[in-house]
């Protein structure tokens, strides 16, 4: 299979996945994901954007970023995301930290992915983090390396994405963007029938998904 961008070429063996696939592209702009195989009577590409949880496959490459990591952790748990802002270096091509051992108010904004809505919010040790774009400002302390960090808890269960943006020191508008699943801490059931119950019988019980506050 040749992927693109790149038109680097990989094998897919009898288990049908090729996890160490990479594509890459040396200049700013757009592009979209696609493969091509041999023999081309089996070319069926179909890309899944586990980001947003969409088939979209387009991607917008540019020369400052943020790269946002947040762990799949237990709702109304504190969990730390990791935000590295990150440029390309002039003459080199390298990725290189943006910010050095400074603070800077970036925008944070959190959107639902599955399910598509919600009505809890993303609460961060900077404050409450904002549901739709352009975000909030947020004071975010960033190492020699580049890197920042806050605590987050989200008190509701499923799949969220929490994006970044700011302006990098050449001026340009960077952002970035990382997915993660908050899970239910437990399960609680409730009205079930009074024993005896009878073998074999089907019978109504509730269950609840409780967070690790307590709370549904």
């Amino acid at each position: 299979v040749t992927l693109t961008p790149g038109g680097l070429i990989f094998a897919i063996d009898a288990t049908g996945i090729n996890s160490a696939a990479t594509v890459q592209q040396s200049t700013v702009g757009a592009a979209t994901l696609d493969a091509v195989s041999v023999p081309a009577a089996i070319s069926a590409a179909t890309c899944w954007n586990t980001a947003t949880s969409t088939a979209s496959c387009a991607m917008t490459f540019s020369d400052s970023g943020f790269l946002v990591t947040v762990p799949d952790h237990v709702s109304c748990n504190n969990s730390t995301a990791t935000n590295e802002a990150v440029q390309t270096a002039p003459g080199t091509g390298r990725c290189v930290p943006a910010y050095h051992s400074v603070s800077r108010a970036v925008n944070l904004y959190s959107s639902y992915a599955n399910p598509a809505t919600g009505t809890q919010v993303v609460t961060a040790s900077t404050g409450v983090v904002s549901t739709a774009a352009p975000g909030t400002a947020h004071n975010l302390a960033f190492d020699v390396n580049g890197t920042a960090t806050i605590t987050l808890s989200y008190p509701d269960a499923g799949q969220l994405v929490l994006t970044a943006g700011d302006t990098a020191p050449t001026g340009a508008a960077m952002t970035g963007s990382g997915s993660f699943v908050v899970a239910p801490a437990s399960f609680v059931f409730s009205a079930i029938p009074a024993a005896p119950l009878t073998a074999g019988q089907p019978f109504n019980a509730t269950v609840t998904a409780m967070n690790a506050c307590g709370t549904p």
